[in-house]
């Protein structure tokens, strides 16, 4: 039962993400060395811990033979088969084939593969179910998250203002033993003011591949971009707020290393948000797709005329609409350009997508929530000028006929915050609820 488990919510990511070409070999008469295959993957995951970890044990030359001796035998070839494949000589020996690295993401999946593993240790295989339950496909919950190792720092690249706060906090890290990651346009930008050089800097494939988890110094725009971009990787975020409101950039710039302190000591309070992923069809091709944490926006163009369109959801015509534009909003969106809009706040774990008219024609086309499970589909059906927009930061222009289509996406983003951390005090602080005018 627990071997189906790892099968059927472990497996399917690696299949996802494993590309089965050419092999690299791990078999128990070759070192870690193999993994040169893999463009070095040993060096920074694959480490023999006292015999702790089964899987650093075999690219350390331990063997597929002393894994199938460890764990039950069924297990060992569900986990072989998803990793890659046994293949047994006519002496019984027996080596473990794998898929060369697929892009940057296979990194991170073996290192992935290389916590499970850690983390089971020397104890049988039925072990493995607990473990799970703490794994969930949107909730990359991984030990590594209690103890960073390599943390990536994104900042708000034309802001001068956090040159000091970034250096300060890298310098911090360092001191702390960690390995410290500047994303390139943070680096190439802040790097005018303050030295950066000491520090590795790398885009945000590399981030992606490598780091346990990345801090975003700036405003909730620098964190919207970044989100976008690691999504697909599972690293969780952390937001120091530089800019102004800040509903997902929470920590103060005042508050930074205690914060860190906290972080780094495992102290933190873990969020999960869902994303928006959007596709735009024209003439039955797709020409974009796109990825939104906080919304995906069709309205008008710079002529300023309405724009027609029609909404149909899980294939139900809904209406036809004639207005400015309709907002598509995550719960996460929900306090930005909807709720401007008149739209609703819904609470983060609200398993909702909320639709809001912008300036509709008729008055009785009104904000609606549907489930974050319907495919949500918008069809242009006349306009001028119109166009798309995602999280406000990706534009595309649309012509009759083309089809947005929307659906939740399969990848989610990790919100760390501070120990005593509320979503409702956060509202409350941002949009100053219950404060006093002043002067009364």
């Amino acid at each position: 039962m627990a071997h189906t488990l790892f099968a059927d919510v472990f497996g399917e990511h690696l299949d996802a993400n494993f590309h089965r070409g050419p092999a690299g070999v791990i078999d128990g008469g070759q070192k870690g060395d193999q993994f040169a295959d893999m463009d070095g993957l040993a060096e920074h995951h694959l480490v023999d811990r006292q015999g702790d970890d089964i899987f650093a044990g075999i690219a350390a030359g331990a063997g597929v033979g002393d894994l199938i001796e460890e764990l039950e035998n069924g297990a060992a070839m569900d986990v072989a088969g998803k990793i890659g494949h046994v293949r047994r000589h006519q002496d019984g020996h027996a080596e473990l084939v794998v898929g060369k690295r697929h892009g940057v993401i296979a990194r991170r999946v073996v290192s992935h593969v290389t916590a499970l593993f850690r983390r089971i240790g020397a104890a049988r295989w039925h072990d493995c179910a607990v473990f799970m339950q703490e794994f969930d496909p949107m909730n990359r919950s991984f030990a590594s998250l209690r103890n960073p190792r390599t943390i990536a720092l994104v900042g708000k690249y034309h802001s001068m203002e956090i040159a000091e706060s970034l250096r300060g906090l890298a310098e911090y890290l360092y001191e702390r033993g960690v390995s410290v990651f500047i994303e390139r346009e943070t680096s190439e930008h802040i790097g005018k003011k303050v030295d950066l050089s000491r520090w590795v800097t790398c885009g945000f494939n590399d981030i992606g591949a490598h780091a346990d988890l990345a801090i975003v110094l700036g405003g909730d725009g620098t964190m919207l971009n970044a989100a976008r971009r690691l999504a697909r990787y599972c690293v969780p975020l952390v937001g120091v707020n530089q800019g102004r409101l800040g509903f997902m950039t929470d920590i103060a710039r005042d508050d930074l290393l205690t914060c860190m302190d906290d972080l780094l000591d495992g102290r933190f309070a873990q969020e999960n948000r869902m994303l928006l992923a959007a596709e735009v069809t024209r003439d039955g091709k797709e020409i974009a797709e796109n990825l939104a944490l906080n919304d995906v926006v069709v309205d008008k163009g710079a002529i300023g005329r309405m724009i027609e369109f029609e909404l149909f959801i899980d294939g139900e015509f809904i209406y036809n609409l004639r207005s400015d534009g309709l907002i598509v909003a995550t719960p996460t969106g929900s306090t930005a350009y909807s709720m401007s809009a008149g739209g609703p706040i819904l609470h983060p774990t609200t398993a909702g997508i909320a639709l809001v008219p912008l300036c509709p024609h008729a008055l009785t086309n009104r904000p609606i929530i549907v489930n974050d499970s319907a495919d949500i589909e918008l069809r242009i059906a006349n306009a001028d000028d119109a166009r798309v927009h995602f999280d406000g930061q990706v534009t595309l222009d649309l012509q009759r006929g083309d089809c947005v289509r929307l659906r939740r996406s399969e990848h989610a983003i990790c919100f760390l915050h501070p120990p005593g951390y509320s979503y409702f005090a956060m509202l409350r602080q941002k949009l100053q609820w219950s404060e006093r005018p002043k002067g009364t």
